[in-house]
């Protein structure tokens, strides 16, 4: 249900060669899916003239048991981050390797504080996001303002958010992943519990998701979400389809899942390419944080495989909110007759390369 992971690395390939950004750093997780990472996007950066300045791996889940080990690993991050001349990471993982990141680079920052300057372009690969844990929450995703993210393809679904206003942590009897989610997202503990914690109070179970930021519960279905909850429409379509053939009785499902076609409650057609996957592509995200510890991710391209070449990426650069160090903008006023036209000039230095816009308004 999910587009094949490795049309986002020429994506990723794509996306710095509009920028012209020639010197990035990688951080991958330290798994086998890593090293696939690693080797396919290598020979990718190499053959487009990419060079690649550093490269880090992150545990999805590091032991904070040996002070020295947790020294040697916010020692690496910090290296690979600080690096002069790059000012572009690619970042591949997975969630929680996101929730360990963001623990090594807080308790890190006192032993490399005069190395705390981390202003870069974050590309993040579709399998990432950003979220925190619950004791994490006292921290925020600022190191990632103006991150550009391939994600899963997603829209909002009708009765969605309307669902997620509902959620009681009594739902179901027995449920316990819903209890802990809730005592670890409002820090509060329900009564008769049998494991003492410190909290800010007992939880009353009227709590409201929307109240929580955003890296702790996102109140927007996800990329992830959403191909799920087409996975689940399309089982259905197609047992329903199989259950009308004359040959229901002894039919397997496969033949119809891959003919399946048909309209979501979203609006959108759902059905398989000639490669028996979804053929959605990837959205480009822009991610704005704001103080409140909340985030927003607004959509400012698209990668489509399927595509002609040439036009397999679409970027709006104007409707990115990058890195707040990166702005520099001016202002210029000059008079032509009976008009008055303002020149607004934003000019920042990305990866090592200038960049300068410049947008011309005229006031009657």
């Amino acid at each position: 249900m999910s587009p094949n992971e490795d049309h986002q690395y020429m994506g990723v390939v794509q996306l710095l060669l509009h920028f012209q950004w020639t010197w990035v750093g990688l951080l991958a997780v330290d798994n086998d899916s890593g090293d696939h990472f690693l080797k396919t996007l290598e020979p990718l950066l190499s053959q487009n003239g990419i060079c690649l300045a550093s490269t880090g791996r992150i545990q999805n889940q590091s032991k904070w048991d040996f002070v020295p080990d947790l020294f040697h690993l916010t020692t690496q991050i910090y290296d690979t981050l600080t690096f002069s001349k790059v000012n572009t990471i690619i970042f591949y993982g997975e969630s929680m390797t996101l929730v360990t990141m963001n623990t090594l680079m807080f308790l890190g920052i006192a032993e490399h504080k005069e190395k705390a300057s981390l202003a870069k372009v974050w590309i993040m690969t579709g399998q990432v996001d950003f979220t925190l844990s619950g004791f994490q929450r006292f921290m925020n995703c600022d190191l990632f303002q103006g991150a550009l993210s391939f994600t899963l393809h997603s829209v909002n679904v009708l009765g969605f958010q309307k669902f997620l206003h509902g959620i009681k942590p009594h739902w179901a009897k027995g449920d316990g992943f819903r209890m802990e989610f809730w005592k670890q997202t409002f820090d509060c503990s329900f009564p008769n519990s049998q494991e003492p914690m410190a909290s800010n109070g007992t939880c009353t179970g009227e709590e409201r998701l929307e109240s929580v930021p955003g890296p702790l519960f996102e109140m927007d279905m996800t990329g992830h979400s959403y191909s799920i909850y087409n996975a689940v429409h399309a089982v259905a379509h197609a047992l329903h389809a199989m259950h009308l053939s004359r040959f229901s009785h002894r039919a397997h499902l496969h033949p119809f899942l891959q003919g399946i076609s048909f309209n979501n409650t979203a609006g959108e057609t759902i059905s398989f390419n000639q490669n028996k996957e979804m053929g959605v592509g990837f959205d480009i995200t822009n991610l704005i944080t704001f103080p409140n510890k909340s985030f927003q991710k607004t959509k400012v391209g698209r990668l489509d495989p399927d595509a002609p070449k040439g036009k397999q990426l679409v970027i709006h650069p104007d409707m990115i909110d990058w890195h707040r160090t990166f702005n520099q903008i001016f202002f210029i006023q000059a008079r032509d007759g009976k008009n008055k036209s303002r020149f607004h000039w934003l000019s920042f230095s990305i990866g090592g390369e200038s960049v300068l816009k410049l947008h011309l308004t005229y006031d009657d």
